[in-house]
């Protein structure tokens, strides 16, 4: 597993993660969790969290989520179900290892507003690019 260290500095590192304004939370072997704090720049024309955002954020926690073997990877494929939204606060992704395989590893993320409502649900298929 990445120890914190490690993941913190993936996050301060991360330059996308940084324009976006997404922190790591909690990490542990095969779970990772990662938030945004909204801001009017993540709204869509209606005041809701953009659809982007939401995406943006789960496939930066399943990205963290599949790491926390110490290898590298991308994302291969996603699945995505948008299920409500918000119009500010903090929303949170959470991931957890569904499969992991050689090259691949399947993520499932969910992510949550502050009243712990599902707003988003997700699969991803992550590819290892780079052994420890």
């Amino acid at each position: 597993m990445e120890s914190r260290d490690n993941i913190e500095s993936l996050v301060r590192n991360n330059p996308f993660m940084q324009y976006n304004h997404i922190c790591a939370g909690t990490v542990t072997r095969d779970a990772a969790e990662v938030y945004l704090d909204v801001t009017e720049n993540a709204l869509n024309i209606y005041g809701m969290v953009h659809g982007g955002a939401l995406y943006t954020v789960a496939d930066c926690c399943a990205g963290m989520t599949a790491r926390t073997d110490g290898r590298a990877y991308v994302t291969q494929s996603s699945s995505v179900q948008f299920i409500r939204n918000t119009h500010g606060g903090r929303i949170t992704a959470h991931g957890r290892i569904v499969h992991r395989g050689r090259y691949t590893v399947i993520v499932d993320v969910t992510i949550t507003d502050d009243h712990d409502t599902l707003l988003f649900s997700s699969t991803f298929t992550m590819f290892c690019i780079k052994e420890k």
